[in-house]
């Protein structure tokens, strides 16, 4: 095993402090504070490191936690608890995985909190085209900011601000030619995106003592979409892409809830009013002839010169107690969706000739309502019911149909012994749709040219089980299972069925008080049938070709295994704490000849030892193995594509950019020097 050999010195190092200190560090005061809390410091390294290009998969979100590690999480208070400072960080200076956290206030007067966080995801580390860039992915960057003033006991003033940075390469598809759905290409266009999210307001609490106290809230929300890359030129010809554009998005906010004790009855509610506007002029796809600049579209999404949109949301909820075992819930809520854009000249321009079909479903507007009514009644400590009622119902303007959606629930909690706890619940949904699919005389007579799978007919059954047993002191045991099945009634094209179910128990069992062990295991079964086309639509080649019939089936199965355990070796002084989890996915696409089952797997054991010198100091070290997997073939199929005419051979690597993962393995170690304040 190689050793880093800057964080062996630096471990050496904080181990010789931790020996010759015997006695540890006494307990801080600071004047008329107490400062508590604990560091740990450390390193990672990986033994038997693979190639940067085999470690995509096991890097995706978070990177290998190797180098310098530490974590802190100290307090600062004030001898009476009122006054609090707090700092906690976690993983500093590790790219996509670092943490940082400062807290101050003072309870009942003020608080106030900074946090900054990182976030990455890994598309794919290696990319076999004639990019340079190897890592296609994108990093998330966080600066966020909360906190309030209670002037008064009844009205606090509060404000809070999310800053996101985006930053990092994404893959592009440019189509490159008619008649043949492989004749695109794909390329890089940078990620450069800044969002930022403030909200301020004022909230009163109305004393609880009172017969009908209340709390109220009135907030403004600004959201603003800033992108910085607002023009990219295709490196394939002269051809230019429109990236998302800026946009900026106001809300006004007023809540209410209202204690009705002599009713027994608590309502809540809220209004929200917003305006959107995005001022970005939108780019056409190719170059000007005369000038070989981009050209734009007269206009843009502006709120100013009335082509923005505007929302409008209501909720009212409600919870009443008529009797001791009966429980009344009720709500309702609204969503209303104004576009002002009906005249706007860019749709009008973009879709225009063959596609006019297309530009309502851009654009239009839409009223989604919805109500809720539930009761929940106790017979006894050992039997309660359960019954609820939901209706949605959506109408959409420009001739994009309307939906209404009905489901009745029912449910059964039992509980016969102290031991044993059983749940389950039903529920039955039927929607109901109008204008699934619109068939045009375009290219192909009676071609269904949209399809509206938001409003077409389905019927849904859904049921889930719980049960809870303790058979011992020392034992807990769950189990739970759940079965759905949906089905599309008038789908003459796409998606006929949705179904599944699931299984999963989990065992935990202390057979002593120094020794802890759970087990897990979960099975998920998915299948859904879908009609695809055989034949040209537009000139294009049917979506399905050389198969064994229209209809596609599609099966995916997973199963997950879990185990933890932990043992306090010597009390106080060694403790040993391992666990490990192992995934399989399995994917049956039912077409052989064009694409082969995918099978996939993924394991992580992690176990560490802690060793307490004494009450404040303490060595934690540990051990990490993660792998991942998947069948040669695919990974070859992936390599080499295959033709329109689905034989294997036409390199499309510049197609998937290596949008799979290899397989790959890691040992990672890691140590830590731990204080405790």
């Amino acid at each position: 095993m190689k050793i880093k050999r800057e964080i062996l010195v630096v471990f050496l190092a904080v181990m010789f402090i931790t020996l010759t200190c015997a006695g540890g560090f006494a307990e801080l005061n600071v004047g008329d504070y107490t400062l508590s809390g604990q560091i740990s410091v450390g390193g990672g390294w990986l033994s038997d490191q693979p190639r940067h290009m085999n470690r995509g998969y096991l890097k995706q979100y978070l990177p290998f936690e190797q180098g310098f590690l530490a974590e802190t999480d100290v307090s600062l208070k004030s001898k009476e608890g009122l006054e609090y400072y707090r700092f906690w960080m976690s993983n500093p200076g590790l790219r996509g995985a670092q943490d940082f956290l400062l807290q101050v206030g003072k309870i009942g007067v003020y608080h106030a909190q900074i946090e900054y966080d990182e976030l990455q995801h890994l598309y794919c580390t290696v990319n076999p085209s004639i990019f340079a860039n190897n890592n296609i992915g994108i990093l998330v960057q966080r600066l966020r900011f909360s906190g309030y003033y209670t002037p008064t006991p009844e009205i606090a003033i509060f404000a809070e601000n999310q800053f996101l940075k985006r930053t990092g390469w994404q893959a592009n598809t440019y189509e490159v030619g008619p008649g043949n759905p492989y004749n695109f290409t794909t390329t890089l266009r940078a990620i450069k995106y800044n969002q930022n999210d403030m909200k301020v307001g004022v909230e009163y609490d109305r004393p609880t003592d009172e017969k009908s106290p209340f709390q109220a809230r009135v907030s403004y929300h600004l959201s603003t979409f800033e992108n910085g890359n607002a023009l990219m030129q295709n490196p394939v010809g002269n051809a230019y892409i429109s990236l998302p554009p800026s946009n900026m998005a106001n809300y006004v906010t007023g809540e209410g809830a209202l204690d009705l004790k002599a009713y027994k009855t608590r309502l809540t509610g809220s209004l929200t009013y917003g305006w959107l506007a995005q001022n970005d002029y939108v780019n056409e796809s190719t170059t000007s002839a005369a000038t070989a600049t981009p050209r734009t579209f007269a206009g843009r999404f502006d709120g100013l010169a009335g082509l923005g949109a505007s929302t409008f949301t209501a909720n009212i909820a409600g919870v009443t107690r008529p009797i001791a075992p009966l429980t009344l819930r009720y709500s309702y809520n609204a969503y209303n969706f104004e576009n002002n854009n009906t005249a706007n000249q860019i749709l009008t321009t973009a879709f225009s000739g063959t596609t006019s079909i297309l530009r309502p479903m851009m654009q239009y507007s839409y009223l989604r309502q919805g109500a809720n009514l539930g009761a929940d009644y106790r017979v006894n400590n050992m039997l309660a019911f359960t019954a609820g009622y939901t209706w949605q119902g959506v109408d959409r303007t420009n001739g994009q149909g309307t939906t209404s959606s009905s489901s009745p629930q029912v449910g059964l909690r039992l509980t016969p012994t102290s031991w044993l706890s059983l749940n389950a619940n039903y529920a039955y949904t039927v929607r109901l749709g109008w204008n699934f699919m619109v068939r045009e005389q375009e290219g192909e007579a009676g071609v269904p040219i949209t399809y509206k799978s938001y409003t077409g007919n389905l019927n849904r059954n859904a049921f889930n089980f719980i049960a809870e047993v303790l058979p011992a002191n020392n034992i807990t045991t769950s189990f739970n299972f759940s079965i759905y099945n949906d089905n599309f009634l008038d789908s003459t094209l796409g998606i006929q069925s949705d179904r599944g179910w699931s299984t999963g128990v989990d065992v935990s069992w202390r057979p002593h008080d120094r020794v802890a062990l759970s087990l897990g295991y979960d099975h998920q079964q998915l299948q859904t049938k879908e009609l695809a086309a055989t034949t040209p639509i537009l000139g294009e080649v049917g979506l399905v070709t050389g198969d064994f019939g229209p209809t596609l089936t599609t099966s995916d199965a997973y199963d997950t295994f879990i185990a933890r355990a932990d043992f306090k070796l010597i009390p106080k002084k060694l403790d040993l704490t391992t666990r490990g989890s192992y995934s399989i996915a399995h994917s049956n696409f039912n077409e052989q000849r064009n694409m082969l089952n995918l099978n996939e797997y993924y394991a992580d054991i992690r176990t560490f030892l802690t060793y307490r010198y004494n009450e404040h100091w303490a060595v934690r070290a540990g051990y990490i193995f993660e792998a991942f997997g998947m069948p040669q073939a695919y990974q070859t199929l992936y390599l080499q594509g295959i033709t329109a005419k689905g034989l294997a051979g036409n390199n499309q690597r510049y197609n998937t950019l290596d949008g799979f993962f290899t397989n790959a393995t890691a040992h990672v170690v890691q140590a830590f020097l731990q204080y405790k304040f």
